[in-house]
């Protein structure tokens, strides 16, 4: 077993990190079951309806993090990237697109400042693995590949978060996928960054054994971001 501890974990909505304002993160998922009794049935029979999820921070309030939470309106669904044992990668992550549905403050004469922020997702919610950790990209830059161990024929949902955007034009970022972790081919491409943002897009059909990310950089800086991608 590969047990970890839980202030490896990182967390991302949108174009924030929330990782270091928060004492916590929880997310839910449930699978409504319908009921199909019938008059001949001696027990109550169901089957499955829609999955749901639900998540929540539990924050340290701040400037910075209140400032993001604030532009976060009930309206606007941004995606949250969850990882639970780090950002290296090939780690696991939970992908979300959310809706805030609750921003709390509390406070104590003994205690710190404290928040709460809580969303609902919309869609489904996708088990998968870090393509890419949080990092500053200055160059060009073909990223390590990860091993599903096979195809998989039913699409995918891949989260990109760009916290810091300095000097360059623009990054060109894409996932490509490939059958024998040589020859490689476009996967999906997100639209061109220019400044911090985040991106959530959804992908039909085969995706091969082996994906990576590939920056195409235009200009002199950095653009500090992370890809992750759930297959479905």
């Amino acid at each position: 077993m590969a047990f970890a501890s839980s202030n490896k974990s990182r967390v991302l909505a949108g174009s924030f990190s929330y990782s270091c304002y928060s004492r916590g993160f929880s997310a839910s998922t449930s699978v409504d079951m319908l009921e199909v009794s019938t008059l001949c049935d001696d027990a109550k029979a169901f089957i499955p309806g829609q999955e749901t999820s639900t998540a929540s921070f539990d924050l340290i309030h701040d400037a910075a993090q209140a400032a993001h939470a604030d532009t976060w309106k009930t309206a606007t669904k941004l995606p949250i990237t969850y990882l639970p044992v780090g950002t290296a990668v090939d780690d696991d992550a939970f992908l979300f697109d959310s809706i805030r549905t609750e921003y709390s403050i509390s406070t104590s004469v003994t205690g710190t400042v404290d928040a709460t922020l809580s969303t609902q997702t919309t869609g489904d919610t996708g088990y998968g693995r870090c393509l890419s950790p949080l990092t500053a990209i200055p160059a060009d830059t073909n990223g390590s590949s990860v091993d599903n161990g096979a195809a998989s024929s039913t699409g995918a949902v891949a989260h990109l978060h760009v916290t810091a955007f300095s000097g360059l034009a623009s990054d060109a970022i894409r996932i490509e996928h490939s059958t024998n972790n040589s020859t490689w081919t476009t996967l999906a491409t997100f639209t061109t960054v220019t400044g911090a943002t985040s991106q959530r897009l959804d992908i039909t059909g085969t995706v091969n054994r082996y994906v990576r990310v590939v920056d195409d950089v235009t200009g002199t800086g950095s653009c500090t971001r992370l890809v992750a991608l759930a297959r479905r």
